[in-house]
């Protein structure tokens, strides 16, 4: 299913010349996470968002590519400010 409501803030959590995998942030804490399709991939809470960034969790694309962001370089990843902010703007 394709993400149309792209006004709320977003991230690219993984970018390989483009996001690969970005998160939007929904009210109350919730993320929905798209690939470079703009298809959905997950819908997550806080902690499922925690888990993902500790590696403890995989996503996988529309397409079937799999990434657990601890093994990805780190030029692909957010810094850890923009991290941050996102992670706790209201």
């Amino acid at each position: 299913m394709k993400f149309v409501n792209k006004n709320y803030p977003h991230l690219g959590l993984l970018n390989f010349e483009g996001d690969a995998v970005r998160a939007y942030k929904l009210p109350s804490c919730h993320y929905t996470i798209v690939d470079d399709h703009h298809e959905i991939i997950a819908e997550w809470d806080g902690l499922d968002m925690a888990e993902f960034l500790e590696g403890d969790i995989t996503v996988t694309t529309s397409y079937n590519k799999t990434f657990r962001y601890t093994d990805e370089h780190p030029n692909a990843k957010p810094t850890e400010e923009k991290l941050q902010a996102f992670l706790d703007r209201l």
